[in-house]
């Protein structure tokens, strides 16, 4: 997850690749976070980006 400013403050994006749908995985996470902890935004992507010793990168998430 990456916080990128916005005009209302910070707002939480989700990088999600595999897994269950965005709308399932919202859920579940509202039923165990506090609202501000949700992200904003889920952005679906084929795999993570990885460095070569196998981090992913928020570099690369951003630009995807």
């Amino acid at each position: 997850m990456d916080g990128r400013p916005s005009v209302g403050g910070v707002r939480l994006i989700a990088w999600v690749a595999g897994g269950p749908g965005v709308g399932t995985l919202r859920r579940a996470l509202a039923r165990r976070l506090p609202a501000s902890m949700v992200p904003a935004t889920f952005v679906r992507v084929e795999t993570l980006p990885r460095t070569a010793t196998g981090r992913a990168t928020v570099e690369s998430l951003s630009a995807a």
